[in-house]
């Protein structure tokens, strides 16, 4: 969501809020068998739900694997899961609240 390796580089060198994230959990993972075959190269999607907790401390997403089909505008649900993070100071390396704006932005935190 925040625009892979460069940003998350950004993100560890910002000269005001230095921060990390860390996957803290992977959770609630849910195999969902509709009887969908899936052939080699198949595209898929993730769609990706964001909770906010702790004044942006902690992100729980919330995954959901699908299939997509050109032709059509319906797709089916494969997988499910729940991933935790948690901004560190990348100095300190301790919980932290205090964020860059452009990630604030980026991730439509308050």
């Amino acid at each position: 969501a925040l625009g892979g390796p460069e940003a998350l580089r950004r993100l560890e060198s910002d000269p005001i809020h230095p921060v990390i994230i860390v996957v803290t959990s992977i959770s609630d993972l849910t195999l969902v068998d509709e009887g969908i075959f899936l052939l080699p190269g198949q595209v898929v999607a993730v769609e990706t739900a964001m909770v906010v907790k702790r004044k942006g401390m902690v992100i729980d997403c919330y995954q959901t694997l699908k299939t997509t089909s050109p032709s059509s505008s319906s797709s089916a649900r494969l997988a499910q899961g729940k991933v935790s993070l948690m901004m560190l100071d990348a100095k300190s390396r301790r919980p932290t609240t205090k964020i860059p704006d452009w990630v604030k932005e980026t991730l439509q935190i308050p």
